[in-house]
C-alpha cells in the first residue's frame, strides 16, 4: 500500500516552512522592529514627554542602525547574546536530524541497539570540549576553532583544516538534505530534485538572512516538533504491536536488544 500526503499534510508542511522563513526575516530586521514595538507600547507612551528618555531613545536608534550591519560576529555568533536554553535546544536538535531519525531506526532494526554505545563517546567528547576548549575560545573571542589554529600554528594550518572541514560538511549536508528530500518525494510524488531544491532553499533563506540567531531559534522549533513526533510514534507503535510486553518479546526474538556483537 502506497501512502501519500493528504491536502492537510501539505498545508502543515507549508505552514512550518513559512514559520522558518519568518524567523529568518525577523532575526534579520529585529534591530528595527524592536524600537517600533517599544514605541507603541503603553510603557513607552508614558515616557514620551521625558527629555531624558527621548535622548536615550535617539541613542538607541543610532546604536540599532549600527548593529544592523551584518558582521562576522553577529552572523556566526549571534552577537554573543544568546542564552543557555536556545543554545542547548539547538545542540540537541542538531543530533535529531533526518539522518539520525531514519538512519538510527534502520541501524537498530538490522544490527540491534549497539549504536547506543556512542552515548559514552558523546559524554566524554562534550565534557572535554566544554571544560577544556570552549573556555579558551571564549576568552580569546574567536569565531571558530580554525581561527584559533591560525593564532597558534599559522595561516597554513588554518587553511588545511578549514578545507578538510568544508569537505566533511559538504558530504554531511548532502546526506542530511538528501534524506528528508527522499522521504518527502516518496509521500508527495514530486521529483527528487524538486524536493531537494525546495528544502535547501528554505534553509538557505533563513540562514542567510538571520545568521546564527535564525538557525538557533528554528532549531528550537524543530526540537519541539521532532520530540513530539517521536513520542507520538513510540506511543502508536506500542499500541499497534499489542503493548509493552509484546514489544519486548518481538525485540528479543529479533535480536534487536544486543549492544555487543
Amino acid at each position: 500500500m502506497k501512502y501519500t500526503f493528504h491536502w492537510s499534510d501539505y498545508l502543515v508542511f507549508a505552514f512550518w516552512l513559512l514559520i522558518y522563513s519568518l524567523v529568518g526575516i525577523y532575526q534579520r530586521f529585529r534591530s528595527r522592529l524592536q524600537p517600533l514595538l517599544c514605541r507603541h507600547s503603553c510603557h513607552c507612551a508614558k515616557q514620551e514627554k521625558d527629555p531624558v528618555y527621548i535622548d536615550s531613545r535617539q541613542d538607541l536608534s543610532v546604536s540599532n542602525d549600527q548593529s544592523d550591519v551584518v558582521d562576522t560576529e553577529n552572523l556566526f555568533l549571534g552577537g554573543r547574546q544568546l542564552s543557555l536554553f536556545p543554545i542547548l535546544a539547538s545542540v540537541m536538535a542538531s543530533f535529531l536530524s533526518a539522518v539520525s531519525l531514519m538512519g538510527t531506526c534502520s541501524e537498530a532494526y538490522l544490527y540491534g541497539i549497539q549504536f547506543i554505545l556512542m552515548i559514552g563517546a558523546y559524554v566524554i567528547g562534550f565534557s572535554v570540549a566544554s571544560e577544556v576548549y570552549l573556555p579558551v575560545f571564549y576568552k580569546l573571542r574567536v569565531t571558530s576553532a580554525h581561527e584559533y589554529l591560525e593564532m597558534r600554528f599559522g595561516k597554513a594550518v588554518r587553511s588545511v583544516t578549514s578545507l578538510i572541514f568544508c569537505i566533511q560538511m559538504w558530504i554531511y549536508i548532502a546526506l542530511a538534505l538528501y534524506a528528508p528530500a527522499l522521504a518527502f518525494s516518496q509521500v508527495s510524488g514530486l521529483p527528487l530534485w524538486v524536493t531537494i531544491i525546495s528544502t535547501g532553499l528554505v534553509a538557505t533563506f533563513y540562514t542567510a538572512l538571520g545568521g546564527l540567531r535564525a538557525v538557533v531559534w528554528t532549531d528550537v522549533i524543530q526540537l519541539v516538533i521532532l520530540s513530539l513526533g517521536m513520542l507520538l510514534v513510540v506511543i502508536l507503535g506500542i499500541i499497534r504491536v499489542g503493548g509493552p510486553e509484546r514489544l519486548w518479546e518481538i525485540a528479543l526474538s529479533g535480536d534487536r536488544l544486543q549492544s555487543f556483537t
